[in-house]
């Protein structure tokens, strides 16, 4: 899996919140698409194997899967024995063209007896791609880092207030002598978060302190 050319940093991405299918017919051709969301490339690769039994006796079932964003997008695509780029491509395509990430697309194809020919597999299978996405519900994709704090119980009321402020969330919380919490922030505000952080322990208590996951 190698990088995508860099990408306009402010883009906003979007992530299937669940399954979304399609079913197309095509000159006694069936094309039946599924779009997941994955956090990574053997998540993907889990999918497919469930596909692949599913509908071990299909003629193919070509995919297309994208991670990350902006520059460090990456982005793969098979055919998977098709004629060379009339599968993988266009359904790549479809997950650029509706900015998903974070997603894998798989069309699986069982055979009618009748050749679209290179240009009909295109249409077909880009087709099939954009319905399955039509029929998923998205949500805009937020890259999120991990930050666990430890702090005296006194600034935990103020340490809520910067994290709301930023947009951030905990995920774990731990109490014992003192309050732990890992939290996810975003990532385009870890900066100014962790400034903030810094202000409330020059303020408040030198016995705050995190570290980044």
């Amino acid at each position: 899996m190698k990088p995508s050319p860099p990408s306009d940093p402010k883009e906003h991405y979007f992530v299937p919140v669940e399954t979304g299918e399609g079913n197309l017919r095509e000159k006694a051709s069936r094309f039946l698409s599924f779009l997941y969301p994955v956090s990574s490339a053997q998540e993907a690769a889990e999918r497919r194997k469930v596909l692949e039994k599913k509908f071990h006796d299909s003629s193919h079932q070509p995919y297309a899967l994208r991670l990350g964003t902006g520059g460090g997008i990456t982005e793969k695509a098979s055919d998977d024995g098709e004629p060379s780029h009339s599968a993988g491509d266009p359904i790549l395509n479809a997950l650029r063209h509706a900015q998903l990430t974070n997603s894998l697309l798989v069309v699986v194809r069982y055979f009618g007896g009748t050749k679209l020919g290179t240009g009909g597999l295109i249409k077909a299978f880009g087709e099939s791609a954009y319905m399955a996405i039509g029929n998923a519900k998205l949500k805009e994709y937020i890259p999120m880092r991990t930050i666990e704090v430890s702090m005296p119980f006194a600034v935990e009321g103020h340490f809520r207030h910067i994290l709301s402020t930023f947009g951030g969330t905990p995920v774990n919380e731990k109490r014992d002598d003192r309050c732990r919490a890992a939290c996810e922030v975003p990532a385009d505000r870890a900066e100014f978060f962790e400034k903030a952080l810094e202000e409330l322990r020059e303020r408040w208590t030198s016995t705050l302190r995190w570290k980044w996951k």
